[in-house]
């Protein structure tokens, strides 16, 4: 019974919602800089109703993708002809109602959004066919900030601006890679087989651990020279160093606890370093480093 909620939970686990909203706020903040952070309601409502699309293609992606796969929990479910059709529908209208969105938010964004889609799709080959598919779950919610900033600015980018959105986007494809082996490590035993692969299955917990705290530090990295090319000042200094020391602290604590524990207990760290990050990047843009409007 603990083995079948293990797999369960492998298979129901939808990584990146967690990080795509913040960190699409606040490159939406960052682009729409000349008019203080607000893009106007209707760019807003638009990449928040992709984000919505684009999770749920995933998910209904993630659902069919269930039935290939033998001897877990919810193969016989998904061996339902009726599950597969209301799977394949879901695909089917949250990836035309993504396309829709793409196209009202601009050129650009409409001609990147059947690739953002095959990323997606390219998510679930990778998990069944090499063990760094933690990378292409990265890369998938690294397109979202992206989408964000283009879905504002379009295509009249600076190259200052591209710097920026690029240095944002590789930094949330470390940071979900990162999270995604943290949250992998539960299910090393099940990721062993030929159908789910994941670094702790082959590499070991801890040293899948290290992995994701290198990953991290890099990630920070990223985050810190982020902020330095956009001129932020003291608010977003004092973000990164809370959640600097959150890292420190949350892998040093799991070095000596449970593993399983460490999963949940970087499950609740996200949601607090997520909220710090977007939090003092709005501060940075509303207000000039010195908390003065703009």
């Amino acid at each position: 019974m603990t083995e079948q909620c293990d797999k369960r939970r492998f298979l129901s686990r939808l990584p990146g919602a967690e990080f795509t909203l913040p960190f699409s706020v606040a490159a939406t903040v960052v682009a729409a800089r000349a008019t203080y952070g607000w893009p106007g309601w209707r760019t807003l409502l638009l990449i928040l109703a992709g984000l919505a699309c684009a999770h749920l293609f995933a998910l209904g992606c993630l659902r069919l993708a269930e039935r290939v796969v033998p001897g877990t929990a919810g193969a016989g479910f998904a061996s339902n002809y009726g599950f597969n059709l209301c799977a394949l529908g879901l695909c089917l209208l949250s990836g035309a109602g993504f396309i829709a969105v793409a196209r009202w938010l601009g050129g650009l964004c409409f001609y990147l959004a059947p690739g953002a889609l095959g990323v997606t799709c390219l998510c679930l080959v990778a998990t069944r066919n090499t063990y760094f598919a933690h990378i292409w779950r990265g890369v998938a919610v690294g397109l979202a900030p992206i989408g964000a900033w283009l879905g504002v600015k379009g295509a009249s980018l600076t190259v200052l601006e591209f710097v920026q959105m690029g240095t944002l986007a590789l930094a949330v494809v470390l940071w979900t890679a990162g999270f995604d082996i943290v949250y992998s490590l539960g299910d090393s035993e099940f990721a062993r087989g030929p159908v789910r692969r994941s670094l702790p299955a082959v590499w070991g917990p801890a040293n899948a651990l290290g992995a994701a705290f290198i990953l991290h530090m890099l990630s920070l990295a990223l985050l810190i020279a982020f902020g330095l090319f956009c001129r932020f000042r003291i608010a977003y200094l004092t973000g990164w160093l809370i959640v600097t020391g959150c890292f420190v602290i949350e892998y040093w604590i799991a070095r000596r606890r449970r593993l399983g524990w460490a999963a949940r207990a970087f499950c609740r760290l996200n949601a607090v370093t997520s909220a710090v990050l977007v939090t003092v990047t709005v501060a940075e843009v509303v207000f000039a480093g010195g908390f003065k409007l703009q």
